[in-house]
Formats: C-alpha cells, structure tokens, sequence
C-alpha cells in the first residue's frame, strides 16, 4: 500500500477517475454491513466517514487504505 497503489496527488488534488468511485464503493460497502467495515464502525456513517480520512490505529494507516488492502489480492 502506499505510493505503490496511488502514486499521484492524493485527495482533493487526485486526478484519477477512481477518485469518484472508491468513495461510492465505500458507501456501498458500508451500507452492505461488508465484513470488511470495522464491526465498531456499523450503523455509523459519520464515524464510518471519519475513519476512511483517518489513521487507523490498529493498521497504523487511513481507514480507506486499510479498506483497499481488504479487498484487493
């Protein structure tokens, strides 16, 4: 993970088409209940969203990071 996935700008100054779908991905998990959501975080759309921007303290990495490192091989 890191600039081995993205590296280009990240955030409001990504310019990747991803840029606009990992974001609804993320809802569609959440609201899914996907196992792959922090069983603390259902239910809860705004810790969910402040989780995805911030350092997971488990993983040491931000939320959506962890996220990506869930789903993919």
């Amino acid at each position: 993970m890191g600039p081995d996935l993205h590296p280009g700008p990240i955030g409001a100054h990504c310019g990747s088409q991803m840029c606009d779908v990992l974001p609804q991905a993320a809802a569609v998990l959440f609201y899914s209940k996907s196992v792959h959501i922090p069983s603390r975080l259902h239910g809860d759309f705004g810790k969910f969203a402040q989780w995805l921007v911030s350092l997971d303290n488990e993983a040491g990495m931000h939320g959506i990071l962890v996220l990506l490192a869930k789903l993919l091989p």
